[in-house]
């Protein structure tokens, strides 16, 4: 009873480590939050940041105006935990702004914003006129909104998108002026706003980046700022390579005797499995036999070793 209680505190203990090291598995390497728009005649900073992952051979930020064929590169330079490029004033007009963030590795690696078929789909940025020369209908006070799903960058399956946000924390908002769009297409008639809460089922999505865009005015009949995040259509994946590798054999004997006219058969298994999970290992081994009798001296044995780095060793058998 006591090896049973032993081997089974150690699987538990093995399927949470198993679990915390897989979400770390799922972070993005690259993180980034789009602003929620460009002032007209305002340089433009855009930060990035990269999780778990060494510093790139190359960090590149390219723009273009909406309607134009080729993009302008400007480097990013690293500030520490941000990675800021800036987009120049003449770059930013009216018809709008489009830019795609690309980091290159070692062994060709990039990763990029947004992740799928970047310089065909770059991030559309919607361009405003300067609040501060005279647009008295303009608040870009930004609404305090709760995003409930998806979460900003998320990765989510096509058939599990379900977007979600409260309007609980914001004031004096004019709940009949919320228009919802998702890619920059507007879908306020098909979504649903009861208790201050909104909800949109897409039904169907390409796989791809997206981004969802909030519009409102207040009770004064001011545009307050549009509320912007994006998240990821696609299968979510757990980067277990390398995490886990195991082995081990299975064996059995049959024999047959004959002492004293008595016929005497025994069969037996034996077998070991090891597991390695880099950070812990644990070995197991056993045998079993048909000539086990709970009145003679114990013939089966069952064994287990457990090591975590250098700081636990535990054997049991």
């Amino acid at each position: 009873m006591k090896l049973k209680k032993i081997i089974q505190f150690f699987a538990l203990l093995l399927i949470a480590l198993t679990l915390n090291q897989s979400a770390y598995g799922q972070q993005k390497n690259l993180y980034h939050v789009p602003p929620l728009h460009s002032i007209k005649g305002k340089n433009l900073v855009i930060s990035a940041s990269l999780i778990d992952i060494s510093n790139p051979l190359e960090a590149i930020l390219y723009y273009r105006t909406t309607g134009s064929e080729s993009f302008l590169e400007v480097p990013f330079k690293n500030q520490g935990f941000n990675w800021e490029a800036t987009i120049p004033k003449f770059a930013i007009t009216n018809v709008g702004l489009e830019y795609v963030i690309t980091f290159r590795f070692s062994e060709n690696l990039i990763i990029s914003y947004p992740r799928v078929d970047p310089f065909n789909n770059p991030y559309y940025l919607q361009v405003i006129d300067d609040p501060s020369k005279g647009n008295g209908n303009l608040n870009l006070d930004e609404a305090d909104i709760l995003i409930l799903s998806p979460d900003i960058g998320e990765i989510v399956e096509s058939s599990e998108v379900f977007i979600a946000a409260s309007f609980f924390y914001v004031d004096n908002l004019d709940m009949s002026s919320v228009r919802l769009f998702l890619d920059g297409q507007e879908r306020t008639t098909e979504m649903l706003l009861e208790d201050d809460i909104l909800t949109f089922d897409p039904e169907s999505i390409k796989a791809g980046d997206h981004s969802i865009q909030i519009e409102m005015k207040n009770k004064d009949g001011d545009d307050l700022a549009p509320f912007r995040w994006g998240f990821t259509v696609g299968q979510k994946k757990l980067e277990t390579n390398n995490l886990i590798s195991y082995k081990g054999q299975l064996g059995s004997r049959l024999s047959s005797e004959k002492v004293s006219g008595v016929n005497l058969n025994v069969a037996e298994v034996q077998g070991k499995f090891d597991i390695d999970f880099d950070w812990a290992q644990i070995k197991t081994d056993a045998r079993i036999t048909s000539r086990e009798n709970p009145y003679i001296q114990p013939q089966n044995r069952m064994g287990a070793q457990f090591t975590f780095s250098s700081f636990i060793d535990v054997n049991a058998g």
